[in-house]
């Protein structure tokens, strides 16, 4: 159910798509975080309720095995 001014990017709109990463291109970088930087809090940001939690932890369990983000290297992310 493609609207007819889309179709011919139908190639974005399929399943397929998302199951991939685009290559990776010269400018592609990292943020390098500057070593022995200390978090200035340590509570989490955004409060989940648990099953918001369970969600979220599956998402992430979900999207690092299959490569799209990997564990942040932050000592943030250990809060």
């Amino acid at each position: 159910m493609i609207p007819v001014d889309y179709l011919n990017y139908r190639s974005v709109f399929e399943e397929s798509a998302s199951q991939s990463l685009p290559p990776f291109r010269k400018w592609d970088h990292a943020i390098e975080l500057k070593p022995d930087t200390i978090p200035e809090n340590n509570c989490k940001i955004y409060p989940l309720s648990p099953g918001e939690q369970v969600a979220l932890d599956a998402f992430l369990d979900d999207m690092t095995k299959c490569g799209y983000i990997r564990p942040s290297q932050s000592s943030a992310s250990h809060f």
